[in-house]
């Protein structure tokens, strides 16, 4: 079935994206620098989780999706188009 491997694929990309902004953060060039700002920018906390869920979080519906058509066959098709 297709929701094992959903759940274990969304676990592994979230502590793939924390472990790449880590290991880019730890860069001379590019990392955290010490600004005197402040630490988080809390205004722009909701767009960053809302496309995170977006792109990563997703993917669990596609089961569920799946088993209410009434014709499976279509699956593909309809997720083609709503990625187009």
């Amino acid at each position: 079935m297709i929701c094992d491997d959903c759940a274990a694929g969304g676990v592994v990309s979230t502590s793939l994206v924390i472990l790449c902004i880590f290991l880019v953060g730890k860069r001379d060039d590019v990392g955290f620098h010490h600004h005197s700002g402040s630490l988080v920018n809390w205004s722009g906390i909701p767009f960053a989780v809302g496309i995170y869920g977006f792109c990563f979080a997703g993917h669990s519906v596609f089961p569920n999706i799946y088993q209410s058509m009434a014709d499976k066959r279509e699956f593909t098709k309809a997720v083609v188009v709503r990625y187009t």
